[in-house]
């Protein structure tokens, strides 16, 4: 029994022992199961530590942004300015040149014609065809010498002071302006040219006639049959007077045909300056009103956040359409050739694209939509790499792969190079689809600046706006700072202008004064003498000016074409108030041609005139 007891007693102590040891087991693996939750729990605070201690330094960290002087507005506005001036400064002075050339020409002309009789005394008194040339040479050469250094004193230093003084938001103060000596000479070489070519020309025709036919007056030209005598019964039914007038409009073709490219010249300069003026403003006008329609661009910070914002847009009650697009800004390069700065832009339903961008073929002017297989391009942008519709241009996205697509169609537009996508477009493309990231909004008013804080203060997740308003004001801004000098060129070709039609009329009537004081003799009135001539000076003038309307346009379009930057094109625009303007001015200068026509005739000396040399 002792023993039975004692073995049941060991037992008893023994389960306690395993007990005991259980339990001790159980606590010390909850313990270590504790110790395993609690070191995971460090271990994930470290690494928030370390996460948060890098977040702090990359804050701490500079960040650096440069800018070259291209970046700055001020440089580039005046640089783009810079360019507008001397693409009208290579066109302008050239047209001028042949108006004053065509001036010189003929007084140089009519001047030698007119020392006939001279001619003949200094041949008859034994001097030789070189020695009467040479003072009618010098004489011209003279004349061209002064011309050109007056012409290069004001041009050379009062105009262009005249054209920096214009722009004193970009200029502190009048720079020092050096002597174009290269101009200069060819100015003054082209001057001599005219000049003296003319004299010699004219001198060694007349040398070489006999003293006898030079001390007589140059015998008319014989009459013939006018195209318009040979119009079955139109010849019959013009009055006396406007054949006679047609008749000398046959007779004297080379002065008839010297005034209309006078009259169409002196037109074409002022519907230039005009046109320059209306289709810088056009082209502001014409993308804001009728290519861009909407009013502002937001840019959410991630494109998670685009969701957030364009709901805060639409809850504005100045919003009333939005619609979200990827847009980035690329490099497009082909044959060589690279555009920078091009802005890519995919909309996320491209049905409602139409009522934020209208799309219209550049030829055709007919409305687009966008393709689902290639990308539509602006002209500036086909036009540098010298693309066309159907080929192949490479994309190259920052941080992204380079792509080549095809040009499916060219998109008129006037303000910087774009590029439009559909979204099945870009995939195919890229590979993937696009992040949008911004939102086109449409607004009831312009938006204002109290207006935009607003936005940005309503929902934190926007980045930027950038308003179409502030755009527009540039191209405003460019226009108003050229108008100035288009003016001082319109003001120029006036002036011009009317020296070509008072200095033909001069002629006109210097050789006519024979016929002139015939018909006095004969019993005209004063007036009806006056209409004699100012007949034919009206009938070259309205030709003229219908010859101005398209060589003015023509020249328009040259210079535009040559004002244009690589982010902004011009329309050709020449508004029906250039044309009323120039031809107003081309009648008031004729009127002003006949009234002192007028009072010349009244004091011709008819005896003097009909004296006979024989």
């Amino acid at each position: 029994m002792n023993k039975e007891n004692k073995l049941a007693q060991s037992r008893q102590k023994l389960v306690a022992a395993q007990q005991t040891l259980k339990q001790q087991g159980l606590t010390n693996a909850s313990t270590m199961r504790t110790l395993q939750r609690q070191e995971a729990k460090l271990q994930q605070q470290r690494r928030q530590l370390d996460q948060q201690a890098q977040r702090v330094k990359q804050a701490l960290q500079p960040s650096l942004l440069y800018q070259t002087r291209q970046d700055l507005p001020g440089f580039t506005g005046y640089g783009e300015s810079s360019q507008r001036i001397a693409a009208i400064a290579n066109v302008f002075p050239l047209f001028f040149f042949l108006l004053a050339g065509l001036i010189t020409f003929t007084t140089v002309t009519r001047m030698v014609e007119e020392q006939r009789g001279q001619m003949g005394t200094l041949k008859v008194l034994g001097y030789g065809k070189g020695a009467i040339v040479f003072q009618y040479v010098a004489y011209a050469g003279l004349a061209g010498i002064s011309g050109a250094a007056v012409g290069a004193v004001l041009g050379n230093q009062l105009i262009p002071r005249i054209v920096l003084a214009m722009y004193q938001e970009y200029v502190v103060e009048i720079v020092k302006i050096p002597v174009d000596w290269r101009a200069i000479a060819l100015a003054a070489l082209l001057t001599l040219l005219v000049t003296i070519g003319a004299a010699t020309l004219v001198s060694l025709r007349e040398v070489r006639t006999t003293p006898a036919a030079l001390l007589r007056p140059r015998a008319p030209r014989a009459a013939h049959k006018i195209f318009l005598e040979r119009v079955p019964g139109l010849w019959r039914r013009l009055r006396f007077f406007q054949k006679i007038s047609y008749r000398n409009l046959s007779r004297a073709k080379l002065r008839g045909l010297m005034t209309i490219l006078g009259i169409a010249g002196g037109m074409a300069l002022i519907l230039t300056g005009f046109g320059i003026a209306c289709s810088i403003k056009e082209a502001g006008n014409q993308q804001f009103q009728h290519v861009l329609r909407y009013d502002a661009v937001v840019r959410a910070r991630q494109p998670k956040d685009l969701t957030s914002v364009q709901n805060s847009l639409k809850r504005s009650a100045a919003t009333r359409a939005t619609l979200p697009v990827y847009t980035a800004v690329v490099q497009v390069n082909q044959r060589q050739k690279t555009v920078r700065d091009v802005t890519l832009t995919v909309p996320k339903n491209p049905g409602q694209f139409d009522q934020f961008v209208r799309l219209r073929d550049y030829q055709s002017n007919h409305s687009i939509g966008l393709p689902t297989r290639g990308v539509v391009v602006s002209p500036k942008v086909a036009r540098i790499l010298h693309v066309q519709v159907g080929d192949q241009i490479k994309i190259r996205v920052p941080n992204q792969k380079t792509v080549q697509v095809r040009i499916a169609k060219v998109v008129t537009n006037y303000a910087g190079n774009v590029i439009y996508a559909s979204p099945s477009a870009y995939q195919r493309a890229f590979g993937h689809a696009p992040n949008f990231a911004s939102v086109l909004v449409k607004t009831d008013h312009q938006p204002s600046a109290r207006l935009t804080k607003r936005w940005m203060s309503d929902n934190d997740k926007i980045l930027g706006i950038s308003l179409m308003a502030d755009q527009a004001e540039m191209i405003q801004k460019m226009t108003k700072q050229l108008g100035p000098i288009v003016m001082i060129f319109i003001g120029l070709s006036a002036i011009l202008s009317f020296v070509v039609l008072y200095n033909l009329n001069n002629i006109n009537i210097a050789e006519r004064l024979y016929e002139l004081s015939t018909i006095k003799v004969l019993g005209f009135y004063n007036r009806e003498v006056t209409l004699y001539v100012a007949r034919e000076s009206i009938i070259l003038a309205i030709i003229g000016i219908l010859a101005g309307f398209g060589l003015g346009n023509l020249l328009t379009g040259y210079v535009i074409r040559q004002a244009e930057t690589n982010n902004v094109i011009f329309p050709l625009t020449i508004k029906p108030f250039a044309y009323l303007v120039a031809i107003l001015l081309m009648v008031i200068f004729n009127l002003i041609v006949v009234y002192i026509t007028h009072r010349k005739l009244q004091k011709i000396d008819m005896v003097a005139a009909l004296k006979s040399n024989d």
